[in-house]
């Protein structure tokens, strides 16, 4: 019996001795917690085990660890621990941001948004009149390589191919010698590249603090696009009346001008020039001249008139259009 009373004596005595213990150990976690010193803290709760709230005390070691990583844009090493979190306070919110960066940083995201800023603001910088093949290939040297590259974030990738190819638009409308070979074509690859940035400035607020860049850019996107749809409706408008069967031209009296009768069928007033070309009877271009109407509003019937030096010559003509203004 006695040593029965002894041997429970010993066990309740090496039981006070590690409750003691383990009060101590959470004192001093607890001290460490409070200096900051989060991952000596968690060292410590992590060997109480089930003492006290020793294991939501090392949740918050951590949640505070993954947090001064956060601070310090130490985005890999605080996915790591938010994930391992899960739902403990915000830390599923946090690890889906610091995913995110991540995935921005190693792909191409960063990358790209960091050299169509610089491609921008120097094209900003140039001088009024610019050779525009300059302008064109110099952003081409910065971005074309990010056709092929690998983004993170989907619709950054999309903003990104729809400015590289307002460029090649444009480096392929300037390859033409004539204004009314590239007028159509360079409108349309500015306004894709309008867009696009448009776009960088909405979702990734991007140059949000340039004035010049705001002006330039975003607060005329829609004046682009309404001088594109001008176009492409006056063309159209033409095209089908030039083309109808009752169109003809008629020569004026004293049979040095041809002309033609049309209608402005769209909603967009215009100034605009029309090259006639003639040939004769074996094909052969032998004069060409220009005819210009002015301020022509919607639903209005105008005159289109041009010179020709010898009426009898010609068997045929061609004609092509460029535009002045359109509002």
């Amino acid at each position: 019996m006695r040593k029965k009373i002894l041997s429970l004596i010993m066990v309740i005595t090496m039981c006070l001795v590690l409750v003691a213990c383990d009060s101590s150990d959470y004192t001093k976690a607890e001290e460490l917690f409070s200096a900051g010193d989060y991952a000596a803290a968690l060292e410590i709760y992590t060997t109480l085990g089930e003492y006290e709230d020793a294991q939501n005390k090392a949740k918050e070691c951590k949640y505070e660890i993954a947090n001064t990583h956060f601070e310090k844009a130490e985005y890999k090493a605080a996915l790591e621990i938010y994930t391992e979190l899960g739902e403990y306070e915000d830390a599923k919110d946090k690890a889906a941001y610091c995913e995110r960066e991540v995935g921005m940083t190693e792909n191409a995201d960063y990358a790209f948004l960091a050299d169509i800023e610089s491609s921008i603001l120097g094209r900003m910088e140039a001088p009024e009149g610019a050779d525009r093949n300059q302008l064109v290939n110099t952003e081409l040297a910065y971005l074309e390589k990010y056709s092929d590259k690998t983004f993170y974030d989907a619709a950054l990738k999309e903003i990104a191919d729809k400015y590289i190819e307002g460029l090649y638009v444009q480096k392929e409308a300037l390859k033409k010698d004539a204004i009314w070979e590239y007028q159509i074509e360079w409108q349309r690859g500015l306004v894709l590249r309008y867009e696009a940035l448009t776009d960088l400035y909405k979702k990734y607020d991007f140059l949000s603090d340039n004035p010049e860049f705001v002006g330039t850019y975003v607060a005329n996107l829609e004046d682009q696009q309404h001088l594109l749809n001008g176009y492409n409706a006056i063309e159209a408008d033409l095209t089908e009346q030039m083309n109808a069967e009752d169109f003809s031209w008629g020569l004026s009296k004293g049979g040095y001008n041809i002309y033609c009768t049309l209608k402005n069928n769209t909603e967009y007033t215009f100034g605009m020039f029309i090259d006639v070309s003639f040939y004769d009877a074996d094909g052969v271009l032998f004069e060409t001249n220009t005819g210009y109407v002015e301020e022509v509003k919607p639903g209005e019937t105008y005159i289109v008139e041009v010179y020709i030096s010898d009426a009898s010559r010609v068997e045929s003509f061609g004609w092509v259009t460029y535009y002045d203004y359109v509002k």
